[in-house]
């Protein structure tokens, strides 16, 4: 898949990295109302720090969404190292690649870029990244920006991450560093530990590789950067004086491979931006040339799954998490108008609509797609964002949501149980099983990151029953003091909502019983994640079973069975049933396939319990 400016076949770029929004601690509990007392209607006032490309485009996002924004940059002059970056932005469906009859899908640069990762990226994050690349170029075109500009990249200094490391981020990969394959050598001072990028663009329209002993073509220049390295540093060492080696415009290193561009390559890259190169004595116009090995340096943030840092969003080299092991040649620009643009928006929200609830039980909302996590064959977890950070639901726990789409022409209306807790402030997640013949749920599955919204209305369900975790500390006197939650498939939505409230408040008063079944393992959704709770939590208790076990299911333990959720199993599991004028104290909630729950109610009344101790979904 080529790049939109580099006729390679591979995608070619830069540097630099991303930022969806952080999430930020709960309000005070008494501005977590059902209606709000008061709504603050204010522009919101935004510092960016960085003048690059990811900095200028949340500058510009944020100025654009009527927020004030004073930008600081340390340099005298903005655009950063972006202003000197040079190899090509990646993009899909965009008019370029058209008129080159190139075909090319959101799919396919998301395999790609996942790809060269080597399994380190963060999924959400690329597919972020990829859903929004084709806004990105209309973005950066709308400036008059010529992409097919080439100059040279300087480094990065990592003080954004000395800002705020005092704030407790979660950093990621900062034992990795990026290695570029090409650079270039100052031929007045070659011992200098800081290096000139060689764009890969050089590779991109022709450049080759040639071993220094040999002259010989000795890998693909073309492959990922961690390939092309390694095969650089791998080269067997040769006598010099087989190739002139005076020649090359720097003295020769231990390691390293010459650089050689004939008449056609430069021609196809840029002959101006060559004569630069000629006239700073990083070529020459010879038959070989050299090159070295410069770092760069991807330290990141993980601004999606760190430590909430309030107000506070990453963009640009200060953050990681999309290039994982490798990043992919032609991501870098992107990524920083994608991830910049993001922080923006998300920063001018920020504070336009204190702590209210975002959602309205009478009318629809459209909610953004932030991001799409896998949690197992067919299970997925969607994440919404709210209109800014300081907005929550406005539901309580126990009350879900309807959603509503225009599908194939028609008006289709589900309803879930979120599974994110009421307090959780700019999102709102859902758990779905995706299923092709469904139409919301595969509706929901094709929608992108970034761009495409679905529709909300709520909070409905007002006669979930009172557990008394609806506001921190609020709850000490209910008499509730056991709850267990039975659950089938996604029926665990409204459950794992239950769990987090009783942990996130520290109620070690109350007991908390999951009994949780599904067909077969695979689709227990959090299963490991709980059973680790449940080591340091220890009113948490659980249950699992499975219809159909493989041979790695746990037989005999107490905590795993199998077979359907039956009378005897029931029994038990559960807590005794309460005494007479004690029925406060235990509450039983249900929720899971429509079938499951009918049987099981009839099951609550033949062990005794009334329909005051007992809720169901279904």
């Amino acid at each position: 898949m080529p790049p939109l400016d580099v006729p390679a076949p591979h995608r070619a770029g830069v540097s630099i990295t991303p930022a969806p929004s952080l999430p930020t601690t709960p309000p005070p509990t008494h501005l977590l109302q059902r209606t709000t007392n008061m709504t603050v209607e204010h522009p919101a006032h935004v510092t960016v720090v960085g003048g690059g490309l990811a900095g200028l485009s949340a500058a510009i996002t944020a100025y654009r969404r009527g927020a004030h924004v004073t930008l600081l940059d340390k340099e005298p002059r903005l655009g950063g190292n972006s202003a000197k970056a040079s190899s090509g932005m990646n993009a899909v469906h965009t008019k370029h690649q058209a008129a080159l009859g190139i075909e090319d899908t959101v799919e396919q640069l998301v395999a790609d870029t996942l790809k060269s990762g080597n399994g380190r990226s963060i999924s959400t994050l690329v597919a972020a990244l990829a859903s929004n690349a084709h806004d990105a170029i209309d973005f950066i075109e709308s400036f008059g920006i010529e992409l097919a500009k080439v100059s040279q990249c300087g480094g990065h200094s990592g003080e954004g991450i000395d800002l705020v490391k005092d704030l407790n981020p979660w950093l990621v990969d900062m034992n990795q560093v990026q290695l570029h394959p090409t650079g270039f050598i100052d031929p007045a001072n070659p011992a200098a530990p800081t290096k000139f990028l060689a764009p890969e663009a050089l590779r991109g329209h022709g450049g080759i590789l040639l071993a220094q002993g040999t002259g010989r073509r000795f890998t693909n220049e073309l492959s990922t950067r961690a390939a092309v390295t390694h095969d650089i540093q791998t080269l067997s060492h040769h006598p010099d004086d087989e190739l002139n080696a005076e020649d090359a415009s720097a003295p020769l290193p231990r390691s390293g491979a010459f650089l050689v561009l004939n008449q056609a390559a430069v021609d196809a890259f840029d002959p101006a931006t060559i004569g630069f190169y000629l006239g700073r004595g990083f070529f020459q116009k010879v038959e070989v040339v050299r090159r070295a090995t410069p770092a760069e340096d991807p330290l990141a943030l993980d601004a999606n799954h760190g430590i909430a840092i309030p107000g506070l969003y990453a963009a640009g080299e200060v953050s990681g998490g999309v290039h994982g092991g490798n990043r992919l040649a032609g991501n870098s620009l992107l990524e920083c108008v994608v991830f910049g643009r993001i922080a923006g928006h998300r920063a001018a929200a920020i504070t336009k609509h204190l702590y209210d609830a975002a959602l309205n039980p009478d009318s629809f909302t459209p909610l953004v797609l932030r991001s799409v996590k896998s949690l197992g064959q067919f299970v997925k977890l969607f994440r919404f964002d709210l209109p800014s950070t300081k907005h929550h639901t406005g539901l309580r726990i126990g009350e879900y949501v309807a959603v509503r789409a225009e599908i194939n022409g028609e008006q289709i209306v589900r309803y879930y149980s979120p599974i994110s807790r009421p307090d959780n402030l700019g999102h709102i997640d859902l758990l779905i099983k995706v299923d092709d013949h469904g139409s919301m749920s595969h509706h929901i599955a094709t929608m992108r990151p970034g761009k495409d919204a679905l529709e909300f209305k709520g909070p409905l369900g007002s006669n979930f029953p009172d557990l008394g975790l609806d506001a921190e500390g609020a709850g000490a006197d209910s008499p509730v003091r056991k709850i267990a939650l039975i659950a089938g498939g996604t029926g665990l939505s409204p459950m794992v909502q239950i769990i987090r409230s009783v942990l996130h408040q520290n109620r070690d008063d109350i007991e908390v019983k999951l009994i949780y079944g599904a067909v077969m393992e695979s689709e227990l959704v959090y299963k490991d994640e709980l059973v680790e709770q449940a080591k340091v939590h220890p009113n948490l208790k659980l249950y699992f079973t499975v219809d159909k076990p493989d041979e790695s299911w746990p037989v005999g333990y107490p905590s795993f069975g199998t077979g359907y959720l039956e009378k005897d199993t029931l029994a038990r599991e559960l807590p005794p049933v309460p005494e007479e004028g004690d029925e406060d104290s235990t509450k039983i909630i249900l929720c899971g396939p429509w079938k499951m729950c009918q049987i099981i109610k009839g099951v609550m009344t033949e062990l005794g319990y009334k329909e005051g101790v007992w809720y169901s979904f279904m």
